[in-house]
Parts: structure tokens; C-alpha cells; sequence
């Protein structure tokens, strides 16, 4: 297994310093992971210059074609061909279809951020550093917009620079199992306690932004977050400390808002007729339940190969829908709708394979990076498509670049940086 680095999360070298600033494509990468919370521009215009560096280096192209030779590639590869192929059955090839293909370009990111990770020359570690500056930053903007003296994006949700609340709830929760990764490893009293204030900055952000998706997958994977905490042990204690967090985040008003909401638009809908309340037909109280009946219905009559890339919203309408909906708010659906069993299939593949190189380089911060990555990212697609978000989609693909430096193993150009 990858021996783990020493920085921890403290602050750079002078020797990693002049690293990070030599390797530009590198660098690029890193702002591209600070900015990530901080709208869709600025992560891709920073994501296209590290792709354009690595594509001006001669020597990029022979590390790429080993990297297309690693078993983390295959997976990748299923994916792209099979969303442009489902244009080819697609009810809607010109509009949605056209549309969501072209999102496989966001792969490219990945290879790029492959490229780095084999060559060695930037560190790392300090992309998952730049991240979490990242989420932190925006964070204390989105703490400045409570008072008002940062406007808002959005009414009543404090959202700092991001431009959507799902996104940046899964991005705090990665953030959050980061940090309490790092806190498990602290060896001090003061990087412990800089680390749990900077868990508390993601949990309170993540509480006023009012996503309930985000508390849903909050809630599943903070028992991990105790654990870490914990350090592995004393998980009667670890028990409290869970117990004490849901409570204080179920007492906090913007949390008893929308639970407010959601037990009341759940009552209406199953207060009206059997097809709204099951979903056939359209209502806005809780319109996942709609998208994810009429996705249903479709992928029953299609088992197989789906409806085609794009085609959900014309294929529910001509099957009776009322409204039509670009994607079920769901990636297993999005999936299965989109491309059948074996959109699924291809879905599960990828997830499985980043989630067990994750599991394999626990110990390593971007090996944890990368698990943690994979299970809030599938946690969160039973609420929301995250397949089809810029966001999402770019540190996916950025998750799966990485893999090529841990593939890389003992030897690797990697390998040889930590032990310098």
C-alpha cells in the first residue's frame, strides 16, 4: 500500500512551494478544485488551462497512453461510447440527447488530472488541500451573506459564490469527511482543534443552505465522520456525538424549515387523488415522486437499452406525462432510462471501481479523497442526477484521474516524490 504523506494538512515546504509553481498543469488543477464551489466558470476555465498545458507537453502523450491502459479506464471509456451511441435511438437526439453527450467532455479533465498524478511532479496531497481551502473560503462569503453584507444567489439560501445548493451539499459533506480524515491523523492539540473548527465551517454551512438531499446523505455517512473523530475508538461516545449532531442540526431553524415543508407537500400529495399522490400525474409538491414514477414506467417498457441518451422528457410526454422532465433526479434512474441494464451496469462498474481503489489507498489522503468522493457521490445520486451537473460531473472526473497516480504503484514518478 501507498505510504501515506507526512505534510499532513499543515502548510507547505518551500521545496513543495517551488513544486506546485513548476508544474503549472498541476496548479491549474488545484485553483480549478478551490474554485469548484464557487459557481461553473471559474473551475472550467481553470480545468481547460490545466488540459491545454498537458496537451503542449510532448511528453504527456506517452504518459496518457499508459494511463488508457489502467483498469480504472475501461469503465470510462463504456461510459462515453454508450451515451453517444444512445443518440442514435434517442427520441430527442438534436436537443437534450446533443446536449447531455457533450457532457462526456468533462472527461478530459479527468485524463488530464491523470497525467499529473503520474508524472509526479506536484504534489498530490495539496489538490485535496486546495479543495478544502476552497470550500472554506466560500464558505466565510456565504457567513457574510447571512447579515447581508454579501448579496445572495438565491433568497433565504446562503449559498456563498455557488450557483446551486445540491452541488455544494455534496461538496461540504466531501469536505467534512476530508477534515475528519486529517483529524484522526493529527498528532497535535492545536492542528486537532484547527480541524474541528474547520468541520464546524462546513457543517454550519451545509445547515443554511436549506438542501435536504444534503442533510439526507449528512446523515448517512456522519457516522463516519464520528468515527474519524473518535479516532476508532470510544464509539459509545461516538454514538452521543452522532446522536448530538443530527439533534442540533434537526433543531436549527433553517433545518426545521424544510422538514416543515416536506412533511407538508408530503401530506397535500397524499391527500389528493391515487395518480398524484403515486405520481402519474404532475404535481410541484415533492415533484421527485412524478419524475421518478414516470422514469420507472419507462424504464419497465425498456428495459434493456432504455429510451437513448436525452430522451426521458419527450418519452415520458408521448407515453402519457403531463410535463416533461430533462432527468429523474436520480442517477441509478438516469441511468436506466437513459441506457437500461446496461446503463446501469456501466454505472455500478464505475462506482465500484473508484470506490475499491479508495478502500485500497485509505490511508493515503487522496486515496480517501477518492472513496470519500465515490460514496457521497452515489449516496447523493438516489436524490439528485449529479451525473448530468457541472460540478459533479468535473470532480468525478477529476476522482478518476487520480486513480492513475495510485494504480501507478511503488516506483511510480508518485511514488518517488513522497519519499524525496
Amino acid at each position: 500500500m501507498i505510504s501515506v504523506e507526512h505534510s499532513h494538512a499543515g502548510l507547505a515546504t518551500r521545496k513543495e512551494i517551488l513544486k506546485i509553481a513548476e508544474d503549472k498543469a498541476g496548479l491549474s488543477l488545484a485553483l480549478a478544485l478551490f474554485a469548484l464551489p464557487m459557481g461553473t466558470s471559474p473551475f472550467t476555465v481553470l480545468g481547460l488551462l490545466s488540459v491545454a498545458i498537458v496537451l503542449a507537453h510532448r511528453e504527456s502523450y506517452a504518459v496518457l497512453g499508459r494511463v488508457l491502459r489502467q483498469r480504472w479506464v475501461m469503465p470510462v471509456l463504456a461510459w462515453i461510447a454508450l451515451s453517444w451511441f444512445g443518440l442514435l435511438y434517442s427520441p430527442d437526439p438534436a436537443d437534450v440527447g446533443l446536449r447531455y453527450a457533450l457532457k462526456t467532455h468533462y472527461w478530459i479533465y479527468g485524463m488530464a488530472a491523470a497525467v499529473v498524478a503520474c508524472q509526479g511532479r506536484f504534489p498530490l496531497e495539496r489538490l485535496v488541500h486546495f479543495f478544502l481551502a476552497g470550500l472554506a473560503a466560500n464558505a466565510l462569503i456565504a457567513f457574510l451573506q447571512i447579515p447581508g453584507l454579501v448579496p445572495t444567489k438565491m433568497v433565504g439560501k446562503y449559498l456563498g459564490l455557488a450557483s446551486g445548493y445540491n452541488t455544494l451539499s455534496i461538496l461540504l459533506i466531501l469536505g467534512i469527511l476530508v477534515a475528519s480524515f486529517y483529524f484522526k491523523r493529527s498528532d497535535t492539540r492545536k492542528q486537532g482543534a484547527g480541524l474541528i473548527l474547520l468541520i464546524l465551517v462546513f457543517f454550519a454551512n451545509l445547515i443554511i443552505i436549506r438542501g435536504r438531499a444534503g442533510y439526507v446523505v449528512f446523515a448517512v455517512l456522519s457516522p463516519w465522520v464520528v468515527y474519524n473523530l473518535c479516532k476508532g475508538k470510544h464509539l459509545w461516545a461516538g454514538f452521543l456525538l452522532y446522536a448530538s449532531a443530527i439533534t442540533l442540526m434537526c433543531f436549527s431553524p433553517f433545518v426545521q424549515e424544510r422538514i416543515s415543508d416536506t412533511a407538508d407537500d408530503i401530506r397535500m400529495r397524499l391527500q389528493a387523488d391515487r395518480d398524484t399522490a403515486f405520481g402519474k400525474k404532475y404535481s410541484d409538491l415533492e415533484e421527485r415522486v412524478y419524475m421518478w414514477y414516470w422514469a420507472a414506467h419507462l424504464v419497465i417498457e425498456n428495459p434493456v437499452l432504455g429510451v437513448g441518451t436525452g430522451g426521458y422528457n419527450l418519452a415520458m410526454r408521448k407515453a402519457g406525462a403531463e410535463v416533461g422532465m430533462d432527468h429523474p433526479h436520480n442517477n441509478i434512474l438516469h441511468m436506466a432510462v437513459s441506457h437500461g441494464a446496461l446503463g446501469v451496469a456501466v454505472l455500478l462498474w464505475f462506482f465500484s471501481v473508484l470506490a475499491m481503489t479508495g478502500w485500497k489507498h485509505r490511508s493515503d489522503p487522496v486515496g480517501y479523497f477518492i472513496l470519500s468522493g465515490a460514496l457521497v457521490l452515489f449516496i447523493g445520486g438516489f436524490l439528485n442526477t449529479h451525473v448530468v451537473d457541472a460540478g459533479p460531473v468535473f470532480l468525478l472526473a477529476v476522482l478518476a484521474g487520480l486513480q492513475a497516480g495510485l494504480a501507478a504503484g511503488p516506483g511510480s514518478p508518485r511514488d518517488r516524490n513522497r519519499k524525496e
